[in-house]
């Protein structure tokens, strides 16, 4: 089976509603969370998935350069959150 070359085009995942709604709130949201509760807050894996969320994508985060030997391109590939669990860093779609 043959290797086929893309070039990796960023999805600009900070510049998106989303990902700008939790980075402006997240803290203030976490916070809010700890004292309607007894002070724990959010299980900690919640608070996780929600810094994942905001470093998924983001190039800033870590990435390498891909040449393909075949083609006379190469391309970005972000690096994978979680020790190379990316579908999981995708929020599970990988």
């Amino acid at each position: 089976m043959a290797l086929v070359c893309h070039d990796y085009q960023p999805r600009a995942a900070e510049r998106g509603v989303l990902h700008t709604v939790v980075r402006e709130h997240l803290e203030a949201f976490l916070q809010e969370a700890a004292d309607r509760s007894d002070g724990t807050g959010l299980p900690p894996f919640v608070e996780q998935e929600f810094r994942d969320f905001l470093a998924c994508g983001v190039l800033a985060r870590g990435f390498a350069r891909l040449r393909c030997e075949s083609a006379p391109s190469s391309g970005w590939c972000r690096s994978p959150a979680r020790g190379g669990d990316s579908a999981r860093a995708a929020g599970g779609r990988g």
